[in-house]
């Protein structure tokens, strides 16, 4: 450091609901390194998920309500209706913020966006917006849309794929694709590591495909299903939690809860083929860098935001949702293809989504 005094950054979520994902963990990523930096970090949240990280990574959290982001009809008209108390609300917590040495403002959700930036802007606070959700109707038909596009002229928005940004609509907006550390990815597991019951399930001949993720519709669940009930004999394996676990079991699809990152790594390296089936638009996909990072072939829908920046055929199979059960066939059949997907997958994965570079633009917002 030049004798400056450190930034403080403070982040804030104020999530519709929270739950282990994605955006938590690449949070977590850009704030351990801000902390690497010498800079002062603290989340003001709402969000359990991110105050046990934080708690875990012994990062300074304040709990702070605020109201939920106005993302469906009912929580537009109430968001609305409590506006111009929010908008008080918003300003106390402001103020306290700018109090604090040098701080800049790291946002995740939409309801602090709006309320929370103007004060920001009044008290000459930097304001960083990060867009890592879907953007969908509730943005799109959203009548606070307009607000949201004045205000974004005045701060520094970033998303993590060019789907995304397209998605907002904003020529602005920076893009900074999500990375991994594959070093974690590309060690060889044992995997001895996996859980009894998981190992089990992994013995025998018969091919497998795998699924990291949440077991939702938007994820491809059903495509899964569908393709179980096309491939018996082909052994279906997710990771997750989410509502189609029962459906899952049902169709003969094995899921096991939760694994740490070495295990992932494990569990990827062991099944035939990895896949992401997205039903909607999925802003990124970063288990799909981790699952080339091990090696493993992998098929992805066009729906994927990481589909743009990957080629097809040649790093990983991108498909439209209507052919994707019959890409896994096709895939399976063909050992020569696999071997090349693997090959040139996990190249692409550590040559072209350098973590450092991705830590370092992220570093570069607080300049």
């Amino acid at each position: 450091m030049d004798g400056t005094p450190p930034k403080t950054v403070i982040v804030t979520r104020f999530p519709f609901k929270s739950q282990l994902g994605g955006e938590e963990l690449h949070t977590l990523d850009v704030v351990k390194h801000y902390k690497a930096l010498g800079q002062k970090v603290e989340f003001l949240t709402s969000c359990p998920v991110l105050m046990e990280l934080a708690r875990d990574n012994k990062i300074k959290t304040e709990e702070v309500w605020f109201y939920k982001p106005p993302v469906t009809m009912w929580s537009l008209l109430m968001f609305s209706l409590v506006s111009p108390f929010l908008y008080i609300w918003a300003f106390f917590l402001v103020s306290r913020i700018r109090a604090k040495k040098r701080p800049h403002i790291y946002m995740l959700s939409f309801g602090e966006k709006l309320l929370m930036t103007p004060w920001c802007l009044f008290m000459n606070i930097p304001v960083i917006w990060l867009e890592h959700a879907r953007i969908g109707g509730w943005f799109y038909k959203n009548p606070w849309k307009l607000l949201y596009k004045f205000l974004a002229q005045f701060v520094e928005v970033v998303t993590v794929s060019e789907m995304m940004k397209k998605d907002i609509g904003i020529d602005s907006v920076k893009v900074i694709p999500n990375a991994i550390n594959t070093k974690y990815f590309t060690k060889l597991q044992d995997a001895g590591v996996l859980p009894k019951k998981l190992r089990e399930q992994l013995h025998g001949s018969a091919q497998k495909v795998g699924y990291v993720g949440r077991l939702t519709e938007d994820k491809g669940m059903q495509v899964l299903i569908d393709a179980k009930k096309r491939m018996p004999e082909i052994e279906f394996l997710t990771v997750g939690v989410g509502p189609y676990e029962k459906k899952l079991k049902k169709a003969g699809v094995f899921n096991y809860p939760y694994l740490e990152k070495t295990e992932v790594a494990a569990f990827m390296q062991t099944v035939d083929i990895f896949v992401l089936a997205a039903t909607k638009k999925d802003p990124f996909g970063l288990v799909v860098l981790e699952a080339m990072a091990t090696g493993t072939p992998t098929i992805i829908s066009d729906q994927v935001g990481v589909a743009s920046m990957l080629k097809n055929g040649k790093d990983c199979v991108v498909s439209p949702i209507a052919n994707f059960v019959y890409e896994i066939e096709s895939l399976l059949r063909s050992k020569k293809k696999m071997e090349k997907l693997a090959d040139t997958g996990q190249k692409t994965a550590k040559e072209n989504f350098s973590h450092n570079e991705m830590l370092d633009a992220y570093g570069e917002l607080l300049t």
